[in-house]
This record gives C-alpha cells, sequence and structure tokens, in this order.
C-alpha cells in the first residue's frame, strides 16, 4: 500500500512538471513587436536597411535610430532602438473583471484617471525592457503623473528566471517598481544565465533589498503567478510580450513615445467625462 501510495506521489508530481514547462514553452513560443538589438555589417559588406524611427535622447532632443537584425538579444549591453515586427493584429478586449486591478498588480497612478493602461510584460523580454528605460518614464512624467493614466503592470513569466523576478518583486511590497527596473536594467546580467537565482539576489541587494532569497520558493505564490498568466493566455488573448490594453482594448505595440501621445490623447478624447 505504501509503495502504491509513493508511486501515486511520483506521477502527480511528474504531471505537475510536464504542464509546467509545456506552458512556460507555449508562453515564451510567441515574438513580441518589439526588438532592441545591434545592426551590423555581414563580412560581405552587405548592410541591414534602416529604417528611421524617432526616439527621445536624455539630452531632450530627437533621434534617429536604425532598424536592426534581431541576432543579438543576450549583449551585456542593451541598446536602445526598436523596430517593428509586421503582423495583422487582432483586437483583443478585455473582460469587467479584468480592466482594473487584480491580486498581484502593480498599479501606477489615480483611480479615476481617464486612461487605463494595462501592460502584460515579462522581465526577461529584452524588448521590454527597451521600453521600461526609454519610453515608459516620458509616459509616467507627461501622462501618469499628471492624473491623465492609470498604469497597471501584470506579471506574464515567458521563462524560469522571469518567473523567479516576478516573484521577488511582489514580494518587495512598496519597493516593487524600484525592483522591476533594476530587473530591467540589468536583464541581460541574470534573464539567460543557469544561476539567475543568485544573479537575481545580488541585484535586489544592490537596491538595498534583502531578504527575498525565500520567496522564489514559495510555491503558494508561484501557483498564483503562473495561474494568472494562464488566464490571461487562454481567456484573455495575451500571446506575447510586451502586451498593451487601453481602455480594455488591445494596442498595436507603439514603436516611439510620439505614438504613444497620440493613442493616449485619443483614448482621453474618447473617454466618457464624469
Amino acid at each position: 500500500m505504501e509503495r502504491q501510495t509513493n508511486k501515486v506521489i511520483l506521477i502527480s508530481l511528474f504531471i505537475g512538471l510536464a504542464l509546467f514547462a509545456s506552458f512556460l514553452y507555449f508562453a515564451s513560443s510567441y515574438q513580441p513587436s518589439y526588438a532592441a538589438d545591434e545592426q551590423e555589417e555581414t563580412k560581405e559588406g552587405v548592410k541591414a536597411e534602416d529604417q528611421n524611427v524617432s526616439k527621445h535622447g536624455d539630452d531632450g532632443k530627437d533621434e534617429d535610430y536604425k532598424k536592426h537584425d534581431g541576432k543579438d538579444h543576450h549583449k551585456h549591453k542593451h541598446d536602445d532602438r526598436i523596430t517593428i515586427t509586421t503582423y495583422e493584429p487582432v483586437e483583443k478586449v478585455l473582460p469587467e473583471i479584468a480592466r482594473s486591478e487584480l491580486p498581484k498588480d502593480l498599479v501606477v497612478g489615480k483611480t479615476d484617471a481617464p486612461v487605463t493602461v494595462i501592460e502584460y510584460s515579462s522581465l526577461a523580454c529584452p524588448h521590454c525592457a527597451v521600453f521600461h528605460q526609454k519610453i515608459y518614464p516620458r509616459i509616467k512624467l507627461n501622462f501618469i503623473d499628471t492624473g491623465i493614466v492609470r498604469y497597471i503592470y501584470r506579471d506574464f513569466p515567458t521563462n524560469p528566471a522571469s518567473l523567479a523576478a516576478s516573484m521577488m518583486s511582489i514580494c518587495s511590497g512598496d519597493k516593487r517598481e524600484v525592483l522591476l527596473n533594476a530587473f530591467f536594467e540589468t536583464q541581460t546580467l541574470w534573464a539567460y544565465t543557469p544561476n539567475f537565482r543568485q544573479s537575481l539576489a545580488n541585484v535586489a541587494a544592490l537596491g538595498s533589498i534583502e531578504g527575498l532569497d525565500k520567496c522564489m520558493s514559495d510555491q503558494a505564490l508561484q501557483d498564483q503567478v503562473l495561474r494568472k498568466a494562464y488566464v490571461a493566455s487562454s481567456e484573455y488573448g495575451v500571446v506575447a510580450t510586451p502586451m498593451f490594453f487601453v481602455n480594455g482594448r488591445s494596442i498595436e505595440v507603439p514603436s516611439s513615445y510620439d505614438e504613444w501621445t497620440t493613442i493616449l490623447k485619443e483614448a482621453q478624447a474618447a473617454a466618457p467625462t464624469h
């Protein structure tokens, strides 16, 4: 009897691990709309086709930068260039229950803001990192801090490292936004390394955020994060990161801050007045 019980337990564990691995493979198999990569010439001297995209530099002036070939996601220094993968967008509409704050969300901005932006993001996604380093700060300054936008961040882990990072950020409490930014900035140091747990703990320690190691072993929290991502994928149509919803409707991922400005101003104008 005891041998049969042990056998059942082992089979259950195997099935659970197989389902977990399948979910991670499914979530990571989609290609997002952002790409931040370095353009390089081939040995034959053939250059990739240039595509100018407007970005706002640190000095406050717009600069032009080029389309990249998508070959080098794992460099130890992020480029701040963005390219667009063209596809036929299919609009997704969030149900009412998912249009406001859900458990484990990070929410920034006024509750009564006329525009709500919801982002599904993976901390291991290079394109998400580019957005958070180069575009999000300007959205926060000009739209969130001014009461126009309420911003909701939702974790959508795409590999074990991003799952661990998501769990650590959730456990950090009121330092979550700071830790998210730190993880995005140091992404290439931990996102694709076998010892990502120690690397994540080191990043957190640099920000004087300690004691989060145990959080990565919290099975209940892990189940909550994965369940939430599964629902987003199976019920809300989230199939890639980053994926954005503006007032409940998905948008084709903008390539620049100027495009974001247009989208947010149009959403503000269309929002019902109280």
